[in-house]
């Protein structure tokens, strides 16, 4: 049991690293700004649209992991806890997704509007 507790705390923290690239790469423009200078910041949704990506793939693998569920005894999966771990684990890393897209895309809208002319 403390073997299947440890690789929980294992996969749960490579979910936290592995997803929410806006968080790591976007940077929005500075509060404080030089006049007559862009800011230096993200511009390209590139991060945002691969977080999207993600997310999708998240939710396609709950969705997998949850039908599986309902197959007779696992179908090829007999002990379902690794399903049900898979969907769980898929929800989250779905969630953190849209959360690091969603900030993504902000950062980088406000980056172009600081950086438009006007």
């Amino acid at each position: 049991m403390a073997g299947h507790r440890s690789l929980e705390r294992v996969l749960a923290a490579s979910l936290l690293v592995a997803s929410g690239c806006s968080f790591v790469v976007v940077r929005g423009p500075p509060a404080q700004r030089t006049p007559g200078l862009a800011p230096s910041c993200t511009s390209t949704p590139i991060a945002p649209v691969i977080d999207t990506g993600l997310a999708g793939l998240a939710v396609v693998g709950a969705v997998v992991a949850h039908r599986r569920l309902d197959e007779p005894a696992g179908g090829a999966f007999p002990n379902n806890d690794f399903l049900r771990m898979q969907r769980t684990f898929s929800i989250v890393g779905a969630l953190l997704e849209v959360a690091a897209a969603g900030y993504g895309f902000v950062k980088t809208a406000q980056c172009r509007r600081a950086r438009a002319p006007g």
